[in-house]
């Protein structure tokens, strides 16, 4: 298995955790100051390449294997989120709240070509694309989430409304850090807030939540949906990974091991492993559904860390030697084994007094 790593002073870092253990196979990129990575992205299922932002306001397509890259936009000012509409066209957005879709082609000396821009809200802080790539979800400090869609022309389609007045009749701050559409659907996501509170909405059923409930005591950074798709894996600013079931609203597993505040968690979609990034400077794999709490693997990486893609292709790890070299290392032993009695027994010989 391979991940993609990018870390706060602008380096792209390839991955291999299988075989353990696993290592750092390539580098991509110059580290520079005020260019760190922000967001990462797959351009298309087959994973060919993938999109890069930095903290610069630089977009870059590069290559998985980091053999080819091009420049998409150097002028994303404020920028924290991009996303990969198809493999021509993409979409970012800023602290301010603009989104931007852009068409960009594979020649490099051509330039981009925005298609729309539009304001989604002010301040903003996260985002997410939909299943379907026709909607963006976005929203920040004291503004709640918000779906916009971009298929013709941009359009609100649904704003969060804020949960009644607590038992002393006092509003309650809306600030989610985290937006997470939830897997195959257009109309439910989840968000995680600076007050560490999570809330699933469905639009179908209306603008409040549906389920709301506290996870933990500090600001959640990162959100990602287990396989199980009642189960969500979380991580806050203090290093707590956790993993709950949102249905009933209760902690089902809280992993061990990670010594930084959690930038990104990644899940293979195919096997039950997830990967998670930190500011600690390693990158953590853990297995989902193990009863052990610590990672099953951790990687070194040197940098603080910011985001991670994980890549869905696997490769084989079992090797098994043929039986003859078993048989004959078995014999080898037992032959080897009076040799070694006897010589045990004359290491010391008794001195002769003369």
């Amino acid at each position: 298995m391979k991940a993609i790593v990018g870390d706060a002073t602008g380096l792209l870092k390839s991955v291999i955790l299988t075989p353990t253990p696993g290592k750092c196979e390539k580098k991509f990129g110059k580290q520079e100051r005020n260019h760190g990575v922000k967001s990462l992205c797959w351009t298309s299922k087959t994973e060919e390449s993938f999109l890069s932002l930095y903290e610069s306001g630089e977009i870059m397509e590069v290559d998985k294997d980091f053999l080819k890259s091009k420049t998409i936009r150097s002028d994303c000012q404020k920028a924290f989120f991009v996303g990969s509409i198809d493999q021509t066209h993409c979409i970012w957005a800023n602290e301010t709240g603009e989104i931007e879709i852009l068409e960009y082609f594979s020649d490099e000396n051509q330039e981009s070509i925005s298609k729309e821009k539009f304001k989604g809200g002010s301040p903003s802080c996260c985002a997410d694309i939909s299943f379907d790539k026709k909607s963006i979800l976005i929203g920040g400090e004291e503004n709640d989430a918000t779906i916009w869609s971009f298929e013709e022309k941009p359009k609100k389609l649904f704003e969060a409304r804020n949960v009644p007045h607590n038992f002393l009749n006092l509003r309650l701050p809306v600030y989610p850090t985290v937006l997470q559409f939830a897997p195959n659907s257009n109309t439910q996501f989840i968000a995680g807030s600076a007050y560490h509170t999570v809330r699933l909405y469905d639009t179908k059923v209306g603008r409040r939540p549906t389920i709301d409930f506290e996870a933990g005591e500090n600001t959640i950074t990162s959100i990602k949906w287990a396989k199980n798709d009642m189960e969500i894996i979380l991580g806050n600013g203090i290093g707590k990974l956790m993993r709950y079931d949102v249905r009933k609203k209760g902690l089902i597993n809280c992993y061990k091991g990670v010594g930084g505040s959690v930038r990104s968690i990644a899940v293979h979609p195919a096997c039950d492993i997830f990967i998670c990034a930190s500011l600690d400077r390693w990158l953590y794999q853990f297995d989902v559904y193990s009863q052990s709490k610590k990672s099953s693997q951790r990687v070194y990486l040197k940098q603080q860390l910011n985001c991670v893609l994980f890549s869905s292709h696997i490769q084989s790890t079992n090797v098994t030697k043929p039986e003859e070299e078993i048989v004959v290392k078995q014999k080898k032993k037992r032959v080897s084994e009076p040799a070694n009695t006897s010589s045990t027994s004359n290491q010391n010989p008794k001195r002769i007094k003369h």
